[in-house]
């Protein structure tokens, strides 16, 4: 729970009600308090609560100075929708009145009119006042001598009371109206007798008291939801208890609350939630209870920080329930949210110890500081965050569905599969079907007859697996080689027809000479000569002396004197064989037939150049095109034809190009087709990329002509089902792979249909298509994890960033004779000498691999453990020891001969080094060895045998008891060393800096603020601790799951979250390895503990 907000007044609070938008809070100066100040002027504010702005400083709508001071407050609603737009705000004064305040008149600074009445009929002070929660316009209120008036606003002046008073006479402390019955009302007084009030017969109808204890009722607030339960609160300090009471069973109390350590002082009960109880006493404590437990003693579920004064009331929020007041005589009126946030409050307050004048007893007071600490959350959702019923949509359109009742049985849990597009499965269960039986023809057929929008892409694609695909391209595109036949045939025959009677009407027009008229004279015609008279003999004759025509012929040799005769010099031409020239003659003379059929003969060069003479000279679209094809380029006829005769250029790419260009030259008339944005164009370029089967482009095309998104589910499917059809057109005709999907439009949209089969339940086919992708997009790879696992329990490709977690090897420890020193003199000598002679084993374990650890941590980040075995050298006990690398020369009256524990990995041997990072500075000169009476071990004398080294002979131990003070070294003269250079420390790896980053850091906060001895005392003890955690990480000596442990309590350091790093830490303890962890484990339980204590 964090602290929101702020207001720094002694006054007592009234939320607004929840019909009104905003929130706001009026405050009233308490009754018979005194300020810092000794003020003795009396205010009521009113202040607006936005939680969207930062800051804990609350804004003042209006303010107004009262001539009395208030007991209590109260916000009606009466008069929201009329009169008073922002209610009523009523006060109980000290002197016996109950005023009333219009708000809306307070907050546009009206003074003089915000005063709506003063009711005076009370005899003594107005401790207690309540709203009626089903009309606004009724008030309760409690005064002395067991007075309780009932206050209609509509008519204030005639109270009316709920019955004769009760004797003995008593103030009224608390008064609350029941919040299920509208009719009954509650009120107590100090000699803890509690009275119910039914106001339809205006007489009590129950009072409950505790004859067993002695108790001052104080407070008292009505269950929310139970009409027959309610607490009240004793400010006995003796006996400071909440007790709950069942009218059903009055003579005890139900459940008894006991926490609070001085007397409870105000009591709010939840209306949004009848497991939040809050209770505010003089142990300067506010506790959030849960009174529905049979916890003995009752279950605090929460506690606010404690002030430094008594907090003399609680209440909560109508509109956010969410939010609590206290008000405290420390000064301050807080607001905290249930969900934490907000500023964070002074935590220096009372850390440091004031400076107390003596003299004046007012400053003592004011000294005097509760420390606020940090508490848990709640334990439970507060009920308004339960949902009564939910649904949440799972993985494969599963839908999770549970319903509560109010009945003891549990909630029932239901999971069904829910489909949204039934047609979509259909058509998909059709299309599956249809391809896993290979009838393409057959559905491509039916898809033509029911989809008449996208007939041609069906009839093309139809046609892409029919044996001769072009053949029916070009029926498709209306130029039938049979049909064409067809035609030139007819024309032919029309053609003949026509000459027929072209020339039958030339021979009706002529006439011969013998058969010409002659007219006479008297107009009568007759014919010259008789043309079937008698056979003449001058017949014979010509017919013998004329020769046939048919077989002779002349050449022109420009007889006549003109030898430049285009005739004439064609025919010197080809006497002389020149056909280049005679071509040129017949170019010249457009003689174009004749000059093609001379080029051939002249050879294939004399051809090409006269081909392309002629085409040049003729400039028709037909003659373009023949000299296109006759030249076989393919690419000008796709590239530079016009384009509203698509269907005529891919017709003949069709007929004429290669397979090899075919596929390309069909691609550039699509990218063509494309770039023209026309209307239709980008169907009429999908045709042409289906002839040449790039999927991709065709998948574009089909977007941008559905405006580059396809929001139906059917028409997504429409668009896969012709896309996988294209697919495998061109594996069957390539006898090879499908065509491979890899990222881009294509993966989007299937990515986008198989996670809308997924929601549909069609996980097995969603699969399927995923399958076919080689995308690394993240959310196809997720999909595509996600239903392997689902359906297999593994998954092929992973998206996420594996991380192999490896087991620690374990270090092989061989065993090795023991052996003894001849005298302890030889002993010391021998050990610590700057080098150590290498053995056998020691080269043996120096030759071994070092394992790597891999593990996950700080965010899935990835570090790598190197564990580097050291050189190790025998012990006394038969296991490797760590080496001896240049320690420091031993001095016996300066060194400690008991290290710490901890300090090593290995307890027991007592020739363990003194750990480098503590020794002493060493003297240049040191003096000879004295006696020792003591083993360096921690361990007992008869199990600590002496080690020497190798080249030393061996001696039988002694043979019972410790050594005494009558064993004497050998003498040794004195050695002259001098104190070797430090050796540098080695640095923390990378991978654990944090650590050490996160761990200082707190202590250095600490002990910036530890203010006495122990505290500092406690810092240095911490700081060794941390010392040697940081030594072992250096060695590489902990395990990966410690280090993930430190880790993962480091993080709730960062995020001051020092319970859940003590969590951390009490499971570490309770799984770990003790003697691994137990060196350095305290120091960091010391430093969350004195984290959270100084509120760092």
């Amino acid at each position: 729970m964090g602290r929101v907000k702020e207001i720094k007044r002694t006054a007592n609070v009234a939320w607004s009600p929840r019909s009104i938008q905003s929130m706001y809070l009026a405050a009233g100066t308490v009754a018979q308090q005194l300020d810092a100040t000794f003020s003795t002027t009396a205010s009521l504010e009113i202040f607006q609560l936005d939680l969207s702005k930062g800051g804990e400083d609350m804004p003042l709508v209006g303010s107004i100075e009262t001539k009395q001071r208030f007991h209590k407050l109260i916000w009606s609603g009466f008069g929201l929708d009329d009169s008073y737009p922002m209610g009523v705000v009523v006060g109980g004064s000290d002197n016996g009145s109950v005023t009333l305040w219009n708000v809306e008149k307070i907050a546009n600074s009206e003074s003089e009119d915000a005063l709506i009445t003063s009711l005076d009929q009370h005899i003594g002070a107005v401790r207690a006042l309540d709203v009626n929660p089903f009309q606004s316009n009724l008030i309760a209120s409690g005064a002395s001598e067991s007075e309780v008036f009932i206050w209609d606003l509509n008519n204030p002046s005639n109270p009316m009371s709920p019955g004769n008073k009760l004797h003995p006479l008593e103030d009224i402390s608390g008064i609350a109206w029941n919040m299920q019955v509208q009719h009954i009302l509650a009120s107590t007084s100090p000699n803890g007798r509690s009275v119910v009030w039914d106001l339809r017969k205006n007489e009590p109808i129950i009072q409950v008291s505790d004859s067993n204890s002695r108790i001052r009722c104080k407070s008292i607030a009505w269950h929310p939801e139970v009409a027959t339960q309610l607490v009240t609160g004793s400010e006995d300090d003796r006996s400071p208890i909440i007790q709950l009471w069942d009218l059903r069973y009055a003579t005890a109390p139900l459940r008894v609350l006991e926490q609070h350590q001085r007397g409870v002082l105000s009591l709010s009960w939840c209306p949004q939630d009848a497991d939040l109880l809050l209770s505010a006493a003089k142990d300067n404590h506010v506790y959030c209870w849960n009174p529905n437990t049979d916890v003995p003693g009752g279950e605090v579920v929460y506690e606010l920080p404690a002030t430094s004064q008594w907090i003399f009331e609680c209440q909560w929020c109508p509109r956010n329930p969410a939010i609590i007041s206290t008000s405290s005589f420390d000064g301050h009126v807080t607001l905290y949210s249930l969900l934490g946030g907000g500023g964070a409050s002074d935590d220096n307050k009372g850390l440091e110890s004031p400076v107390v004048d003596t003299s004046d007893p007012f400053s003592a007071i004011a000294a005097q500081k509760t420390k606020r600490v940090d508490t848990a959350p709640l334990k439970t959702p507060p009920k308004w965050f339960r949902r009564p019923c939910g649904a949440r949509f799972g993985f494969g359109g599963q839908l999770v569905s549970f319903s509560s009742t109010n009945q003891p049985s549990p909630s029932v849990v239901h999971i069904s599969q829910v489909v949204t597009e039934p047609q979509l499965l259909k058509q998909s269960d059709q299309f599956e079907t249809a391809m896993s039986q290979h009838s393409y023809l057959e559905y491509c057929s039916n898809k033509i007859s029911s989809d008449p929008e996208h007939e041609q892409i069906w009839k093309f694609l139809k046609a892409k697996f029919e044996p001769e695909p072009r053949r029916h391209y070009l029926n498709l595109l209306g130029l039938s080689p049979e049909k064409l036949a067809e035609e030139v045939n007819s024309w032919i025959d029309v053609k003949k027809q026509w000459d027929i009677v072209e020339n039958n009407d030339k021979d009706e027009g002529e006439e011969s000479v013998a058969t010409l008229p002659l007219t006479d004279p008297e107009g009568e015609t007759a014919p010259l000569f008789d043309s079937e008279g008698p056979r003449s003999p001058f017949d014979d004759i010509a017919r013998e002396v004329t020769p046939p025509t048919a077989d002779l012929f002349t050449f022109a040799t420009g007889e006549d004197g003109n030898d430049l005769d285009d005739d004439c010099l064609l025919t010197k031409a080809l006497l002389v064989g020149n056909f280049k020239a005679a071509v040129d003659v017949c170019i010249k003379t457009d003689r174009m037939s004749e000059a093609l059929i001379l080029s051939v003969a002249g050879g294939s060069e004399l051809f090409q150049s006269t081909q392309k003479q002629f085409f040049e000279s003729k400039k028709s679209d037909s003659t373009k095109l023949i000299s296109l094809i006759t030249s076989r380029k393919w690419s000008d006829i796709a590239q530079y034809g016009d384009l509203t005769n698509w269907r005529e250029i891919l017709s003949c790419l069709v007929t004429y190009s290669t397979n090899e260009d075919f596929t390309k030259l069909c691609d550039v008339l699509g990218r063509r087709l494309e770039e023209t944005g026309d209307e239709g164009c980008y169907d009429n370029a999908a045709l042409c990329y289906i002839c040449s089967g790039n999927v991709a482009k065709f998948v574009e095309c089909c977007l941008r002509s559905r405006d580059g998104s396809i929001d139906n589910p059917l028409t997504l499917q429409e668009l896969i089902e012709e896309v996988m059809l294209l697919r495998e057109a061109i594996r069957s005709k390539s006898k090879g792979n499908p065509v491979t999907i890899d990222n881009g439009v294509l993966t989007e949209q299937l990515g986008s249909y198989a996670a809308l089969l997924a929601s549909q339940g069609a996980l097995k086919t969603a699969l399927l298509y995923l399958e076919q992708t080689t995308s690394d997009q993240s959310d196809v790879n997720l999909l595509h994890d996600r239903l392997s696992q689902h359906l297999r329990g593994t998954s092929p490709r992973c998206p996420f960033q594996q991380v192999n977690v490896k087991p620690v090897a374990p270090v092989v420890t061989p065993t090795v004779p023991m052996t003894t020193p001849t005298s302890t003199s030889m002993m010391y000598t021998n050990m610590y000498q700057p080098k150590v002679p290498e053995n056998e084993v020691t080269k043996g374990l120096n030759n071994q691999p070092q394992p790597t650890y891999y593990n996950n941590m700080m965010g899935g980040a990835r570090h790598d453990y190197s564990h580097q075995v050291p050189p190790m050298v025998p012990s006394s006990h038969g296991t490797m020891a760590p080496p001896i690398q240049a320690p420091p020369t031993y001095n016996p009256p300066s060194v400690d001969m008991y290290p710490p524990p901890g300090s090593h990995s290995f307890p027991g041997a007592w020739n363990d080094p003194p750990t480098l990072r503590h020794a002493k500075k060493q003297p240049k000169v040191v003096a000879p060895p004295v006696p020792m009476t003591s083993p360096l071990a921690l361990a007992p004398v008869e199990d600590s045998p002496h080690h020497a080294p190798a080249n030393v002979p061996s001696v039988p131990p002694p043979s019972t008891g410790p050594p005494t003070s009558n064993m004497q070294p050998n003498p040794v003269a004195p050695v002259k060393a001098t104190a070797p250079d430090p050796i540098p420390q080695q640095p923390i790896p990378p991978e654990h800096e944090i650590l050490h980053s996160v761990f200082n850091g707190l202590l250095m906060q600490c002990k910036s603020r530890a203010n006495n001895n122990v505290m500092r005392r406690k810092v240095d003890e911490i700081s060794r601790k941390l010392d040697i955690l940081y030594d072992l990480i250096r060695q590489s000596r902990l395990s990966p799951d410690v280090l993930q442990g430190l880790h993962a309590i480091a993080q709730d350091v960062q995020g001051v979250n020092y319970v859940s790093g003590l969590a951390r830490l009490t499971h570490m303890v309770s799984t770990s390895n003790l003697s691994e962890i137990s060196s350095f484990m305290p120091g960091i339980k010391t430093l969350l503990q004195l984290g959270m204590q100084l509120r760092v």
